[in-house]
């Protein structure tokens, strides 16, 4: 069998395999004795992993904080699954079974997200960086959407330029978010400090301007 050497978290169709070198019956024999994963119609993986398979199998990709805590990005809480969805999408299926209906029960332990990708790194199995950051801004705390800015910038996973163009697609009202972050910040501890002395600072300016 020809070796694909896939990566550990790689999603192939079933056209990609076949443009590997893999005919029809050598998909089936490999999913068949375990080398590859039938993750849901059309989606294969080499073996589970990180998330990105639970994701597939609901019918979108790994998304938001559930990528980014994957990357070691800070993120407050990143319990449940994140998934990003395509409009046209619709027979969702549980993270657990591809061949059951997603129930409500199953949905709880879900954020699903529709709005369109607006940047490269797409893939498959997971949205790019700098659409994760998107959709953790909007979903997090202030923050907790600080901290990531400042993690992904600190890890070097994007530049300034990448976060300023996030940001451009943001609605305004997130640029607070922006205005504060810096790339300096070597943990979410050390950016929550920062806020925390930046709110007593002008705390303090606030009260000596208005006693003087």
């Amino acid at each position: 069998m020809t070796d694909l050497n896939l990566g550990p978290r790689e999603v192939l169709t079933r056209a990609d395999l076949r443009v590997r070198g893999m005919r029809g019956r050598d998909i089936t024999r490999a999913v068949r004795d375990g080398w590859l994963l039938r993750v849901r119609r059309d989606r294969y993986m080499r073996a589970p992993a990180d998330g990105v398979d639970r994701a597939v199998r609901v019918g979108g990709r790994l998304a938001c904080v559930s990528l980014l805590s994957l990357l070691g990005v800070f993120v407050l809480d990143s319990r449940a699954l994140h998934v990003h969805l395509d409009a046209s999408m619709s027979r969702l299926r549980t993270p657990d079974r591809s061949d059951r209906a997603l129930t409500r029960k199953a949905k709880d332990d879900l954020r699903l997200h529709w709005s369109p990708l607006r940047h490269d790194g797409t893939t498959l199995g997971t949205v790019g960086v700098a659409d994760a950051l998107a959709q953790a801004v909007r979903c997090q705390s202030v923050r907790g959407a600080v901290a990531a800015v400042d993690s992904v910038l600190h890890l070097g996973l994007l530049t300034w330029h990448d976060v300023h163009r996030v940001f451009a697609g943001l609605p305004r009202r997130y640029r607070v978010i922006l205005d504060v972050a810096d790339g300096k910040a070597e943990s979410g501890s050390e950016t929550f400090m920062r806020l925390l002395l930046r709110q007593l600072g002008l705390r303090q300016w606030t009260s000596s301007s208005t006693d003087g």
